[in-house]
């Protein structure tokens, strides 16, 4: 696992009102019992730093984060926010669990969905070797757009979840806590998400809203004729 810059020089982040708000309605649904959250944010809403935030919290209260994303991006830009901004410093290291990068005890451990969802049942797969790296016990698991993870069992992705608790189990622990985000809570395909996330999201801050209030800017659209042949 390769070192974090502590440097004077990092930055840091002051969450938005709304961001404390999804924090706050998640905690909520979690003291009501509910094993899993969804939170969706506009695109440009910060996602990302509302959740490394619940993560921090996490860490610092003795658990460990699986934080699952399908593209490769999704898994970089977190692990590069975690090691550079000055609130997260001190809060437990991360690292990646995809193709050469192995770092299963980390106590962020930022996977690709492809890499752990192979042989996520086995109890020799990469899956399995976040779950028994430590003997912290994984608390909460992330899942980035998470509207591609569906609830009816098919799919590459469709026994990830399912496997995450039963590697839980197997090591005596409680079921992570689920926290899904995305911007766009449906599938085009019309296959169902309900099951894992629930009939409405625990907490949505959308385009209008953001827009209105000064945090994106409006669409331009620019219609140009086209000459073809």
């Amino acid at each position: 696992m390769s070192a974090r810059d502590d440097g004077p020089a990092a930055a840091q982040v002051q969450l938005r009102y709304y961001q404390e708000e999804a924090i706050a309605a998640v905690r909520y649904e979690y003291s009501r019992g509910a094993a899993a959250a969804l939170v969706v944010l506009a695109t440009g809403c910060g996602k990302t730093m509302t959740a490394l935030s619940m993560a921090a919290a996490t860490v610092r209260r003795g658990g460990r984060v699986l934080w699952v994303a399908h593209r490769t991006e999704l898994v970089q830009q977190p692990l590069e926010s975690w090691r550079g901004l000055a609130q997260f410093h001190g809060a437990g290291e991360a690292g990646i669990v995809q193709g050469g990068s192995d770092a299963v005890d980390a106590d962020v451990v930022f996977a690709s969905t492809g890499t752990i969802a192979r042989g996520a049942t086995s109890e020799d797969g990469r899956l399995a070797a976040i779950f028994d790296a430590s003997d912290k016990p994984v608390r909460m698991v992330v899942v980035d757009e998470c509207h591609h993870y569906s609830d009816d069992g098919l799919g590459q992705f469709s026994g990830l979840i399912p496997s995450i608790a039963t590697h839980a189990a197997r090591r005596g622990w409680a079921a992570p806590r689920l926290l899904g985000l995305t911007a766009t809570p449906v599938r085009a395909d019309g296959r169902g998400l309900t099951g894992l996330w629930g009939a409405r999201p625990s907490y949505a801050y959308g385009y209008d809203q953001a827009i209105a209030e000064g945090y994106l800017v409006p669409p331009r659209i620019i219609s140009d004729r086209l000459e073809l042949d």
